[in-house]
């Protein structure tokens, strides 16, 4: 998943590359220098490409398919992973309680028998 800054650095640098498009576009139309087709070409391609970048980032952004890399987001997520720790540890807790438990029983039951043997 791509980092929230990420995606804003290719917002705009996808609306910079649209706009220095259409500048070449528009100015290569106005004076029609001797290649204007080439420059006209440049300018398409570059609003073209400008125009992907800041549309397939926008929505991205909208649809919150990113990373959060706030300093409030790496605290949530440090949060997160301590707390499946912590539960980790206590359900492995739970079950050293419980082989523990069923130790003593088992015990428990071997001395009734050689008590009862003995008598």
């Amino acid at each position: 998943m791509v980092p929230r800054s990420s995606l804003l650095i290719r917002i705009l640098a996808g609306g910079y590359i649209t706009y220095l498009g259409g500048k070449l576009l528009i100015s290569s139309i106005k004076e029609q220098p001797e290649n204007y087709i080439l420059y006209v070409a440049a300018g398409i391609v570059f609003i073209i490409i400008g125009l992907i970048w800041l549309v397939r980032s926008g929505t991205k952004l909208v649809k919150k398919e990113y990373e959060d890399d706030s300093v409030m987001g790496q605290l949530n997520k440090d949060e997160d992973e301590d707390g499946q720790t912590e539960t980790e540890e206590a359900a492995g807790e739970e079950a050293t309680e419980e082989a523990a438990v069923e130790e003593k029983a088992a015990v428990s039951e071997e001395t009734d028998e050689i008590k009862k043997e003995n008598e």
